[in-house]
């Protein structure tokens, strides 16, 4: 639901949705891409990245932070592997 004050400021619904869309694809990109770095360099990690996102936004994880957020959360995640 779009709060009121981004109605008051003439923002739409579907603008609010294009930019929520458009956040949650960079967070797959990254986390693709660095899970894939993780491997070239020999370790495997197994992460499910809609729960990983789903986390980031619990967190309110700004959109600038998600590469170090992502690399931190699948470092912690190969770290307990071992």
């Amino acid at each position: 639901m779009m709060s009121r004050s981004l109605r008051k400021e003439g923002i739409s619904t579907d603008f609010v949705r294009d930019v929520e869309h458009v956040k949650r694809e960079l967070f797959f990109s990254l986390a693709r891409e660095l899970n894939m770095n993780f491997a070239i360099r020999g370790m495997q990690v197994q992460v499910d990245i809609a729960q990983l996102f789903e986390l980031s936004r619990t967190q309110n994880v700004p959109w600038k932070e998600y590469d170090l957020w992502i690399k931190a959360q699948m470092k912690e995640i190969a770290a307990k592997k071992q």
